[in-house]
């Protein structure tokens, strides 16, 4: 429908612009949504465990803090990080959510695990984030209902870290260290289903970035972003998630 749409808008580019025809589509998208939406409560009904991503949903993200950590890292393998990036823009450019893959184009070969770095890179980027107020309410509203797994890039002990006292809500905690392969790959989400030993059909992933939601795709679970991450919101419309919530207050409704 989406690409329909699309092609539509496409014969009269000339009476529409490319913002037009992006801000179109993006009504299309919430349009084949909102048809779903009855559809997807419904089944929403089956679902047993909810998986968070843990940066950029339930803990803050900052770019800024991302550069300083790799700005530190390159540094500490006595690199130049102008090799790599120049400012910001060029910053967001060159990164890659899948962090194996930003350390393999520093280190010039294939990824190996390297507890130095990462205890660098946590030491500079940990102070820029924060576990956001209203997590605990909702952890414990949600608890009543549903297991509740975390799926993060970050290490266990970062998360753990983090959220202190609240992690007792959590039934699994899953970081970088359990798994091979990192998000987009669906390795993270076949785990907690082993663990919880599940069905696709019983589990939704919540997160904020393109990385996230394709990870549920692959999984076979359902799939809900955020808008207060990392991820550009525009495309993780376009991406098609079952579920989009647009304000915190929104996950109280799971």
């Amino acid at each position: 429908m989406l690409e329909l749409a699309i092609g539509v808008f496409w014969v009269q580019f000339e009476e529409f612009s490319i913002c037009d025809i992006v801000k179109r589509a993006i009504w299309f998208v919430n349009i084949r949504n909102a048809r779903k939406g009855e559809k997807m409560k419904t089944q929403l009904v089956k679902t047993r465990v909810i998986i968070f991503d843990f940066d950029g949903v339930l803990r803050s993200a900052s770019w800024e803090g991302l550069l300083a950590a790799y700005t530190k890292i390159i540094l500490s393998k006595g690199k130049d990080p102008s090799r790599f990036f120049t400012d910001m823009e060029t910053f967001k450019n060159w990164f890659d959510m899948d962090w194996h893959k930003n350390i393999e184009r520093i280190d010039g070969g294939a990824y190996v695990e390297d507890t130095v770095t990462n205890a660098l890179f946590h030491t500079h980027y940990d102070p820029y984030v924060k576990l956001f107020p209203w997590v605990e309410q909702l952890l414990a509203h949600l608890s009543e209902r549903y297991y509740l797994a975390i799926l993060s890039s970050s290490s266990v002990h970062s998360v753990r870290a983090e959220l202190g006292n609240v992690a007792r809500f959590f039934n699994l905690i899953v970081g970088a260290e359990t798994v091979t392969e990192l998000k987009p790959h669906p390795e993270g989400v076949y785990y907690v289903l082993n663990h919880f030993e599940i069905s696709p059909e019983n589990a939704i992933i919540i997160g904020d970035t393109i990385h996230d939601i394709n990870a549920g795709f692959s999984g076979g679970i359902w799939t809900g972003a955020v808008p207060w991450g990392l991820g550009e919101w525009d495309e993780l419309l376009l991406l098609g998630a079952e579920f989009y919530f647009e304000h915190p207050s929104k996950l109280f409704e799971l």
